[in-house]
């Protein structure tokens, strides 16, 4: 790198291994199968205790000591030892790396909720697979959201198969899906309610130094309420969550090593794979598309702009003095034009938006967005919003729209980045940190 006329070299530490757990187990030296006697990378667990332990307090942990004493005599799960150990600084019992993906939304979540599901459909006949079904396909989903496809019976006796972001997105909505349907004293309901809270706590994008003890606790609560409704149903997927506290505190938060960025690449060429009529070097065709869609991206700019800030405009003028009355500030002008929807950081605002102040000294404050409004010379956006009076609902652990407030207050987009702005599903509002 050049620093004015110095030319320094960097060097960079190999900090960690991303991938899924049959890789990492594959490529960091232990044996690719889960249904041995010892199927964990990070601890010495038995295969028959793991629906027995829920967390790493009663578990060996793996440490340089038994590491190389299991490298010595292929033991503990061990088949040889990690190979960037030569030259590196990288140890495969200290670095440690879990994969949300694979964990949650393609393992936990698969077998937990169709458990769930078939003990209201089947056992307490709460609901129907065709009402479930019906919801799926009319439920108001987000534009980011990718809707889950309808559930067949296979799907509810064994797991739920789906995608990862669709399986997100199921999980994210679930008490919104089948909440009225379940009455307040259902015991398998806290199971959901600690299912959802647990997950809000894993994607959480920030940590402090109380959040690995939060999460530990949290995880402990869900798994044994999981033993206790469905006895031995627990698998090593549902055993790595006892180590995400420590990987939080060592790594930072979770979602980061998550390697669902690389499968949605490597889903690309598979997908260029099938499609393409000759099979002859079917590596080399994946590399000429794949470079003829990067090209098509530079020379595209619309495709590679992040949009900090842009809105459609609905060419409908307003005057200052009909609207409401806020905080609007004298260099605003006396006509402002309505827009139909705000594109800020690549998150979409519209009317009927929900904004959540959580700087509030005592509680959060919640607004409607009444108005998008653009000033004469293009140069701000303002948003026009009435303040809302909202309380907690227990049994869907989400805040419920009450009545309005008569006051109304006037952000401009600079001011909206420093709040959370979600939607509401009639009179709930969605909050999820994934």
């Amino acid at each position: 790198m050049q620093q004015g006329s110095y030319q320094i070299k960097l060097y960079f530490k190999f900090l960690n291994f991303l991938g899924d757990n049959l890789g990492l187990h594959e490529i960091l030296g232990f044996s690719p199968s889960f249904r041995v006697k010892h199927p964990c990378g990070i601890c010495w667990i038995s295969f028959d205790d793991i629906n027995n332990v829920y967390c790493e307090d009663g578990v060996t942990l793996r440490n340089a000591e038994n590491y190389y004493a299991d490298v010595r005599e292929l033991a503990h799960n061990v088949t040889e030892e990690c190979v960037f150990h030569k030259g590196t600084l990288y140890r495969v019992y200290k670095n440690l790396c879990v994969d949300v993906m694979h964990d949650i939304f393609e393992g936990v979540a698969q077998y937990d909720l169709a458990k769930i599901l078939h003990y209201y459909i089947y056992t307490k006949k709460h609901f129907t697979l065709k009402q479930l079904n019906d919801r799926i396909l009319a439920f108001p989903y987000e534009e980011h959201e990718n809707a889950p496809p309808t559930l067949s019976e296979t799907n509810i006796k064994k797991k739920i198969t789906l995608s990862c972001r669709e399986m997100m997105t199921f999980v994210r909505n679930f008490t919104f899906l089948i909440g009225d349907l379940i009455p307040e004293d259902d015991d398998c309901w806290e199971l959901v309610l600690h299912f959802k809270t647990m997950v809000d706590a894993i994607m959480d994008k920030v940590s402090d130094e109380n959040h690995p003890n939060y999460l530990k606790i949290l995880i402990q609560e869900y798994l044994s309420l999981l033993n206790e409704f469905f006895p031995k149903s627990m698998k090593p997927k549902h055993h790595h969550l006892i180590h995400y506290p420590r990987v939080l505190k060592r790594m930072g938060p979770l979602w980061n090593l998550s390697s669902i960025r690389y499968e949605g690449k490597h889903r690309e060429s598979k997908q260029i794979s099938r499609n393409a009529i000759c099979k002859i070097n079917v590596c080399h065709t994946i590399a000429i598309k794949t470079q003829l869609k990067l090209n098509y991206r530079f020379l595209n700019t619309d495709s590679c702009d992040f949009k900090i800030l842009d809105y459609k405009h609905s060419g409908n003028k307003i005057k200052v003095a009909d609207l409401p009355r806020a905080n609007f500030p004298e260099s605003v002008g006396a006509e402002l034009e309505q827009l139909q929807w705000l594109l800020l950081f690549n998150k979409k605002i519209n009317v009927g938006d929900i904004i959540i102040d959580y700087d509030s000294p005592v509680d959060p404050l919640f607004y409607e967005i009444k108005f998008l409004l653009l000033t004469h010379s293009e140069s701000t956006v303002y948003v026009l919003v009435q303040m809302i009076e909202c309380t907690y609902d227990l049994h869907f652990r989400a805040f419920m729209f009450c009545n309005y407030v008569n006051k109304y207050v006037c952000f401009s987009d600079d001011d909206l980045q420093s709040f959370s702005i979600v939607s509401k599903y009639e009179g709930k509002i969605r909050i999820s940190n994934f």
